[in-house]
């Protein structure tokens, strides 16, 4: 695959970057714990950057502003990083808590103030449940519960950047 990224780590794309948030996760539903979530959850975030930059970043590209028009049944451009990040908002709402828990762990705050980041998991069926509370509303949304495979933030984040891939195969 040339995405035009040198490889790190081992990664050279964004679907390198999935098939280790794949990995992550898989180990994640082996043993759950916090140091499996952060890895899964902030890996699965950057998807975001990895996607803008390799596949629809480069302004010297017009097959970039195309893929960009596609999606954002826009002109073709190169989408600037808050155009990319409130049309990922839009399509994959989830999206947004894992923007917020990865910068809780990154800056040792929260990123939005009408949240409360529950650091110690809640229990449900004996099972871990690392949840946001919107202070607001006082809804719980899931970050990650081994017994849900789908409609925690993380499970849906997944399948958002599997089904994307899938979509844009043909993408490089």
């Amino acid at each position: 695959m040339s995405s035009g990224f040198k490889p790190v780590f081992g990664l050279s794309g964004p679907r390198d970057l999935m098939k280790l948030v794949e990995e992550n996760y898989r180990e994640l539903e082996a043993q759950p714990n916090e140091r499996r979530l952060i890895n899964c959850v902030v890996s699965a975030w950057h998807i975001q950057d990895w996607v803008r930059r390799a596949l629809l970043g480069d302004s010297n590209n017009p097959e970039h502003g195309k893929r960009w028009s596609q999606l954002s049944g826009g002109t073709p451009k190169t989408p600037s990083e808050d155009e990319f990040k409130d049309w990922l908002k839009a399509e994959c709402p989830a999206s947004d808590i894992l923007r917020q828990v990865t910068n809780h762990v990154k800056h040792l705050r929260k990123s939005d103030s009408r949240k409360e980041l529950r650091g110690d998991p809640l229990t449900f069926n004996h099972e871990p449940v690392w949840s946001i509370v919107d202070i607001d509303s006082g809804k719980v949304l899931d970050v990650y519960c081994r017994l849900q495979s789908s409609g925690t933030a993380l499970s849906d984040v997944i399948a958002f950047w599997t089904g994307f891939f899938a979509a844009h195969t043909d993408w490089q």
